[in-house]
């Protein structure tokens, strides 16, 4: 009798077992125990060639934004990962494909994404200027962040919780370019996303603080 009960138990087991093993096959078949491999899938389900990760911003919740720089393409990419259980990166969104524009000095895009009761928003672009030294970021309720600059790229993220009602905007989101000195190079924002090397090379006096 004794061994009957046994042997139910460890069938028992072995199905939960069996069950356990073809559940996380399904929820983690994207995903992946390094994060180059979760990179290498997400370009891949891209239709883009991989390309190394240039920079890495963790942004709140579990989530980083990575930026890829691919140098023999021209271009760039951004995509939202997590780190699931400790053990398993996986793609949670961001898109690729950003060109580097020749006549571009520096240029000032954004966006965000969505996850769960949080938004993660996010400022990239390309910075060829070799006097830039530091890229700030003011976001339209004042705090400031200094992005990351790699590879001829800046990378700024942030998160906040969604709240119930959202209140109007009262600021609008900037970037401020400076040289080694701490001298005012570039004046990026909404309305101005741009600057061109060949109408905007040289400096007005506009954007002196």
């Amino acid at each position: 009798m004794n061994s009957r009960i046994l042997a139910g138990h460890m069938i028992r087991w072995l199905i939960i077992a069996m069950a356990s093993i073809v559940l996380c096959a399904v929820l983690f078949s994207q995903s992946s125990f390094r994060v180059e491999e979760a990179v290498r899938k997400a370009l891949n389900m891209l239709e883009l060639p991989y390309a190394p990760v240039s920079e890495r911003v963790k942004t709140g919740q579990g989530y980083e934004l990575l930026q890829i720089v691919d140098k023999e393409n021209g271009m760039y990419h951004h995509l939202y990962v997590r780190k699931t259980l400790g053990l398993f990166w996986s793609y949670r969104g961001g898109g690729g494909g950003t060109p580097f524009k020749d006549d571009t000095v520096i240029n000032f895009q954004g966006g965000y994404s969505t996850f769960g009761k949080y938004r993660h928003h996010y400022y990239m672009g390309q910075v060829v200027d070799p006097k830039v030294n530091k890229v700030r970021i003011v976001w339209w309720d004042g705090e400031e962040q200094d992005a990351a600059i790699r590879n001829g790229a800046y990378l700024a993220a942030r998160s906040y919780r969604i709240p119930k009602k959202e209140a109007e905007a009262k600021g609008t989101n900037r970037l401020f370019a400076y040289d080694a000195s701490g001298a005012l190079l570039y004046e990026l924002d909404e309305e101005k996303r741009e600057i061109k090397q060949a109408v905007d090379k040289q400096q007005p006096s506009s954007l002196q603080r």
